[in-house]
């Protein structure tokens, strides 16, 4: 019961982030059909766009998205969708997909699905460790674009491998139908996870076909998965988006001299790689203690096959993608959380009852204070837009930078940065795309905008 009241509780913060997180960035773009004979929406000095008003015109959007500018269909039609019925909708299922992970999490780790037992312990580090040390929170799991492309994508993909990992304890029969169309979705997610989805589940059918027990339904949904993955990579806007952003901004992405040379190498690593897995190390702690103590048994094999599949999903993004964000790195992180917690119940570790409630008052405080950023982000885009009526009458308009929380320092990453605002804001440019969306969206055509 105690583990039930702290998710509860953690939910229950969670909910009021995503409500307390208004619309931002992106999610202005995707309000709009992508435009994509006239460079989509996200790139500097776009013209008039045309909203998205029915299903239909998300996936002529998509369609056109798919052709010029990224394969991840399957995610941008929930950003879209979303932002067409609206924000409280996508708070509330927001929330539920996040519930279904932390779930799935603690399932894989402990190797059954159950709702019997809720161990305290265990719901605990899963949470402590997921906010904590999964890269790039608020814009994986909280900002709408970025939530439907990571954590929606979780998912799919988690729950995809669910029946695999519970067959390698005990041989199940699952639905061929169902693993078909988990299989496909996992697949066509997005590519750094889809990677380390791939590695896992071929472990798992090795292991299976080792064991003389490999089930029709798990080749079935390993090959839909490989499918779904393929269509996803070969999208021609993949290539299409990174010659745009070459023009525009031939900073952010690797020069095509520079692809797949040390100097691309280096850049990732140190962009996503090492960051990613530093700040992850405390998931490590308990793996290591349970390789010391029992060594590559039958439990070990299975949280090695996660431990690798993590680092082979970023060795592979890390390889092949010419720009590198943390945020490639989310279900990386995920497999090793579950790793960990698969750990955590075989050592059977005794944790000090101080450093549990130490551990709590550290995880809520944090979980407040990124709250607090999050109202006061809400509340000066609500003064911006009292602005922009204000002046409705001028050729240009002039609204005050947002600028970040006092708390920012603390919530590095957890909660709105310098990264965020600089990338994702509204700026100085009235050309920006950032800056010419927003005011379509709000009805003010396509009058030019500055921060001052």
């Amino acid at each position: 019961m105690d583990g039930i009241i702290l998710l509860a509780i953690f939910f229950g913060i969670f909910m009021l982030r995503n409500f307390l997180l208004p619309l931002f960035a992106d999610d202005y773009s995707y309000a709009f059909i992508w435009d994509g004979k006239n460079k989509g929406n996200l790139i500097r000095g776009i013209g008039k766009r045309e909203r998205v008003k029915s299903i239909k015109d998300i996936l002529i959007s998509q369609y056109s998205h798919y052709l010029t500018w990224s394969g991840r269909f399957v995610a941008h039609f929930f950003v879209q969708l979303f932002i067409l019925i609206g924000k409280k909708f996508f708070n509330v299922i927001n929330t539920l997909i996040f519930i279904s992970v932390i779930f799935l999490i603690y399932w894989l780790g402990t190797g059954k699905v159950s709702f019997d037992f809720i161990s305290f312990d265990l719901s605990l580090w899963i949470l402590f460790c997921y906010w904590f040390c999964v890269p790039s929170l608020l814009i994986t799991n909280l900002w709408l674009c970025g939530s439907c492309g990571y954590l929606f994508m979780a998912l799919f993909q988690c729950a995809f491998i669910m029946p695999y990992a519970i067959n390698y304890f005990n041989p199940v029969d699952f639905n061929i139908i169902l693993a078909i169309i988990l299989g496909f979705f996992a697949g066509f997610s997005n590519e750094s996870g889809g990677a380390g989805v791939f590695f896992l589940t071929l472990i798992l059918v090795i292991n299976s076909f080792i064991l003389e027990n490999l089930a029709s339904w798990q080749i079935l949904g390993f090959l839909a998965f490989c499918i779904g993955y393929a269509i996803l990579v070969i999208a021609p806007g993949n290539s299409v988006h990174i010659k745009l952003v070459r023009e525009v901004r031939p900073g952010y992405i690797i020069s095509e001299e520079s692809f797949m040379k040390k100097e691309m190498f280096i850049r990732n690593f140190f962009s996503g790689f090492f960051p990613v897995t530093i700040r992850a190390w405390i998931l490590f702690v308990p793996i290591i203690f349970y390789f010391f103590k029992n060594g590559m048994d039958f439990s070990g094999v299975y949280i090695a096959a996660f431990v690798a599949s993590g680092f082979l999903s970023l060795l592979t993004a890390m390889i092949f993608s010419p720009v590198l964000p943390e945020r490639a790195g989310y279900l990386a992180v995920i497999f090793w959380l579950i790793a960990s917690v698969s750990a955590v119940k075989n050592i059977n570790f005794l944790v000090p009852n101080w450093l549990k409630y130490f551990s709590i008052i550290i995880l809520f405080s944090d979980m407040i204070l990124c709250a607090y950023s999050d109202y006061d982000f809400g509340k000066q885009l609500k003064n911006i837009i009292q602005s922009l009526e204000e002046q409705k009458d001028k050729d240009l308009i002039t609204v005050p930078q947002i600028r970040i929380s006092k708390s920012a320092m603390i919530t590095r990453w957890r909660a709105l940065n310098e990264y965020a605002i600089l990338f994702g804001s509204l700026v100085k440019i009235p050309e920006s795309y950032k800056n010419i969306m927003f005011t379509q969206y709000y009805g003010y055509g396509t009058k030019k905008l500055v921060c001052v």
